[in-house]
């Protein structure tokens, strides 16, 4: 906002200057060779923006963001496939589980109560 207010008081400032010395100043010639310049701009951009019409316009502001929500559900997808690899990795083991031995304590208690139940046995602790 203090930019803008700046800017007004130069350009009260240089239109001061111009009317007190009566010549045309820097940014008068400025203008006047930016003019013609600025209207075929503008007659282009008018031919260009004249062969849309809304539903075109609506039509491709929905495909664009339909193409969106599909990139971001692809990148979801491949993320999502990524950590389920790395979750499979990480939770193979390294260990050699055919000795037979048990992973942890719940686990071994459940294996020698599994041997006893085959032997026959009943093991009271």
């Amino acid at each position: 906002m203090s930019i803008a207010a700046v800017l007004m008081g130069l350009m009260f400032a240089h239109k001061h200057m111009e009317a007190s010395r009566g010549s045309l100043g820097v940014m008068s010639n400025v203008r006047e060779k930016a003019d013609p310049l600025l209207r075929k701009t503008q007659d282009r951009v008018n031919a260009v923006a004249s062969k849309f019409t809304w539903k075109e316009i609506l039509v491709h502001a929905h495909n664009l963001f339909v193409f969106i929500g599909r990139l971001f559900m692809h990148i979801s997808y491949r993320i999502n496939r990524l950590s389920a690899k790395l979750v499979e990795k990480a939770s193979r083991r390294k260990e050699d589980l055919s000795k037979r031995s048990a992973a942890s304590f719940y686990m071994k208690q459940v294996s020698d109560a599994k041997e006893n139940a085959e032997k026959g046995e009943i093991k009271d602790e």
